[in-house]
């Protein structure tokens, strides 16, 4: 599953907002009134595209459940000028993390250099996209 369809599903957002501490699924259904099976489900899909991670089990509670922590503190989505194309950034802010890569994935994105995949087969004309819409005519 890509990170962005994570993203849409019901409760994901939720979910990754009451996760800034480690918490168990059982929680997070009892405290987001979330069905614990759909909970579960969301918290796979979260895991499994790196926006959750599970902690090490020797920081675990005496229960011995999985506790669930968000890995990054910011997402988001831009959407270049050209409708077909688009970008999207996502920024992770673990511990420990060396914050050079923030900066250097900052200072690419602002010289321009931002990864773009056309959504279509083909990409249109930028030159007639940011030119005047051609007149209408009542013919």
């Amino acid at each position: 599953m890509k990170p962005i369809r994570a993203l849409g599903r019901e409760y994901s957002m939720e979910i990754l907002g009451a996760t800034e501490e480690p918490t168990s699924v059982t929680r997070l259904s009892d405290s987001l009134d979330v069905p614990i099976a759909t909970c579960y489900r969301r918290v796979g899909e979260l895991v499994a595209v790196g926006l959750l991670e599970a902690t090490p089990a020797a920081e675990a509670d005496a229960s011995r459940a999985s506790l669930y922590q968000r890995t990054t503190d910011a997402v988001g989505i831009r959407f270049a000028p050209v409708p077909s194309l688009f970008a999207w950034t996502c920024v992770r802010e673990a511990v420990g993390t060396d914050a050079s890569a923030l900066e250097s994935a900052a200072e690419a994105e602002s010289e321009g250099r931002v990864r773009i995949a056309p959504m279509s087969g083909s990409a249109p004309d930028t030159a007639a996209v940011t030119e005047r819409p051609p007149a209408w005519s009542d013919e």
